[in-house]
């Protein structure tokens, strides 16, 4: 079974990313901040990590850096946009980023899916 990690601070996302992916066969924890995640990370063997890139008190390229530190596995970004990620420069943000994905909130939870999984199978 494919098991990941959710991170965000808003709790509605986490509890319908959860769900969506349970609901699709994976096992899922949830965090809502990078310290409970880390804690996360070092007690279970995670497939993947799908974060929030804007967490409070904390900068994305901290948030990335320190998630490559603690583990190997793909890391996925899901962000509401700004100037500098939207969904027209979604290649370049990846590459600056250094991650496997960004999706851009509101979630298309199916793509969403169809992308983590091509990574992780």
């Amino acid at each position: 079974m494919k098991t990941g990690l959710v991170i965000d601070d808003i709790e509605d996302i986490t509890i319908s990313v959860e769900l969506f992916f349970q609901a699709n066969g994976m096992e899922i924890f949830s965090s809502e901040t990078l310290k409970e995640g880390l804690e996360i990370i070092h007690e279970n063997n995670l497939s993947f990590i799908l974060t929030d890139l804007h967490l409070p008190n904390l900068d994305e390229n901290a948030l990335i850096s320190t998630l490559k530190e603690a583990t190997q596995v793909p890391i996925f970004v899901m962000t509401g946009g700004n100037k500098e990620i939207n969904e027209f420069n979604i290649p370049e943000a990846i590459k600056k980023l250094d991650v496997s994905d960004i999706f851009i909130k509101p979630l298309d939870y199916e793509h969403m899916l169809k992308k983590i999984t091509e990574h992780i199978d």
